[in-house]
């Protein structure tokens, strides 16, 4: 896999303007250029980053593989609740016979390396190993008093946290991937957070319902339920149950600020008229990526403006002239693929 990035010497935006301006009757010429440092200012960055060493926007990475993040969190009708108490229900204790489901999806199980995530807690004290199953290979996670016995957020400390677990190499498969925890302990040794369902309109307005991907089961795994869950066997949710993948997401999208073609920083703005704009794009595109660039002009800095164009798709290289008139205004984005 490879990276796909906006490189301050080689990938830069390059606007010449001419112009008339009012009370003048020469002709201004101003030349503004952008490098990867000034591209990243104010700008929008979806899945890309801005990499101060490489001085250059890149495509982020690691992946996270999820489906419980606008959820995620104390409810908020368990908000009152201390969630380090035994009775909160958003948690699922895991003992001997209690097993939980979490099915993610992959369209590529491709990656450099891979971590399996999961909110939880241990109980203080613990001894007992995770025992983890991943399309049917095992490993286990033993306990931390054990395996990092000197990691104080794990043995003293007593919150929830993110744990983390190296996938075995193979585990994962294209398309539906079964994950599995359980305990052997008689007790629960092991808590597992939930997203409650009723939460995910509250942290998304596209994300509104979980996708159903979480299930339990009372007797060791022979039968299952995917509605009952959490302590209680009360809530329906999702298991904040993730994957870390070592790659590049597969498309980021940059997206500029409302930029004044003139360059002018005033806040009052001189009128201008007849302009002219001539550019040059530059991003650099290594095998088996691609980069679609992407501008439209406006007469005003809002962009619910009527005057505002839609984006269109222009070519990396030189651009010749363009009349925009009275639309001093632009922006510009990229969308990166690999």
């Amino acid at each position: 896999m490879k990276t796909l990035i906006l490189h301050p010497l080689l990938s830069v935006l390059l606007f010449s303007v001419s112009f008339h301006v009012a009370g003048q009757q020469n002709t201004v010429k101003k030349a503004l250029a952008f490098d990867a440092r000034q591209t990243e200012k104010n700008a929008r960055l979806i899945n890309l980053v801005f990499d101060p060493i490489k001085k250059a926007i890149t495509l982020d990475h690691p992946e996270l593989i999820e489906d419980d993040a606008p959820a995620l969190g104390v409810p908020e009708k368990y908000f009152g609740i201390e969630y380090r108490k035994a009775t909160a229900p958003w948690q699922e204790d895991l003992k001997k016979g209690i097993m939980i489901k979490k099915i993610l999806i992959l369209d590529n199980p491709e990656a450099w390396s891979g971590q399996l995530l999961f909110l939880g807690e241990e109980i203080q004290g613990n001894t007992e190993p995770l025992h983890i199953s991943i399309n049917g290979y095992e490993i286990l996670r033993p306990a931390s008093s054990i395996c990092c016995p000197y990691a104080l957020q794990y043995t003293v400390y007593e919150w929830l946290r993110w744990y983390f677990v190296d996938l075995p190499v193979g585990a994962l498969k294209k398309g539906a991937n079964e994950i599995l925890l359980w305990t052997e302990s008689e007790k629960p040794t092991w808590k597992v957070c939930l997203a409650l369902d009723e939460e995910f309109s509250r942290g998304s307005l596209i994300r509104t319902h979980h996708p159903n991907r979480s299930s339990k089961s009372l007797d060791g795994g022979k039968t299952w339920n995917d509605s009952k869950l959490g302590k209680n066997n009360s809530e329906d949710g999702e298991y904040d149950i993730r994957l870390s993948l070592d790659r590049y997401v597969k498309v980021g999208t940059f997206v500029s600020p409302v930029i004044d073609v003139t360059g002018s920083p005033d806040a009052v703005k001189r009128s201008v008229r007849s302009l002219t704009s001539d550019f040059f794009i530059d991003v650099e595109t290594p095998e088996k990526t691609t980069a679609a660039t992407m501008m439209r002009f406006g007469a005003s800095p809002l962009l619910t403006d009527s005057s505002w164009t839609s984006w269109e798709k222009v070519e990396t290289g030189h651009h010749p002239a363009e009349h925009l008139g009275k639309k001093r205004y632009f922006q510009w984005k990229v969308e990166l693929k690999t």
